[in-house]
């Protein structure tokens, strides 16, 4: 494990970090923001900063967002394509709804 990431680890492990995951976890009403599901155990409070330098920073709520385990996965999945061409939404929304139309 990279001293970053024992860095992370460590501050996950903080009552600041607790005490915030809580709160984020009130203010979403214990729910996925992208599925609208409710939150199971594991679920991630998801950093929107990708900067490594912010990952303590806690002065901005805007900042985060309550996602379960998949979610977060398919988000990160999904931005590493996204960041470099915002059509892939547009396709995505197409298969799904392709999707949609064969299993109704």
């Amino acid at each position: 494990m990279s001293e970053a990431e024992k860095k992370k680890r460590a501050f996950r492990g903080s009552k600041k970090w607790k005490t915030f995951r809580h709160n984020m976890v009130v203010e979403c009403g214990s729910k996925d923001v992208v599925t609208g599901k409710k939150l199971i155990k594991g679920f991630e409070c998801h950093h929107m900063d990708l900067d490594a330098d912010n990952y303590e920073n806690l002065d901005n709520k805007d900042n985060f967002v309550c996602l379960n385990k998949q979610t977060h996965k398919m988000v990160h999945f999904l931005y590493t394509y996204y960041k470099k061409d915002k059509n892939i939404v547009k396709r995505l929304v197409e298969v799904l709804d392709k999707m949609v139309e064969i299993n109704v």
